[in-house]
């Protein structure tokens, strides 16, 4: 541009946001996990307080992490090790709200049904489900009653 030359690069951050020449969006799932890992340590504070429900406490992860661990996922590439990798730091996450230690032998579907909260890969499936749907409706191709 104006006579400067603008080097390559394989990636770079942008409205907080790892964009990569490569179609694997491993860097930015990756890079979601440790924001999201450090916000629940931040709500330490959260965690430990017995007055607060576990219904609350859910809430908070809910809002405060969640959001923060699946940001622009439903335009993520990831293969099935991912897509693990993201569903055991979910189950960790909703263990730990309400002191769930894995010496207690709490199995990870208890865990799931007790927190009432989905899979990561159904609630990302779900977000693509409904980009295709916005973008379809957009494009006019497909009538807005005949999505899902």
């Amino acid at each position: 541009m104006d006579d400067n030359t603008v080097d390559p690069v394989e990636k770079f951050t942008y409205l907080n946001s790892i964009q990569s020449s490569s179609s694997n969006s491993g860097p930015e799932y990756i890079r979601c996990i440790k924001l999201a890992a450090s916000a629940m340590k931040r709500l330490d504070c959260i965690w430990s307080q017995s007055k607060l429900s576990i219904a609350t406490k859910l809430k908070i992860y809910s809002t405060c992490v969640l959001s923060i661990l699946l940001y622009r996922s439903e335009t993520w590439t990831l293969t099935q090790a991912d897509w693990k990798r993201l569903d055991s730091f979910h189950l960790r996450c909703q263990r730990r709200s309400p002191h769930i230690s894995w010496h207690d032998f709490v199995s990870n579907d208890k865990v799931s049904r007790r927190s009432g909260l989905f899979d990561v890969s159904y609630i990302v499936s779900k977000r693509k489900l409904g980009l295709f749907g916005h973008v379809a409706r957009i494009h006019g191709d497909v009538p807005a009653n005949k999505i899902l």
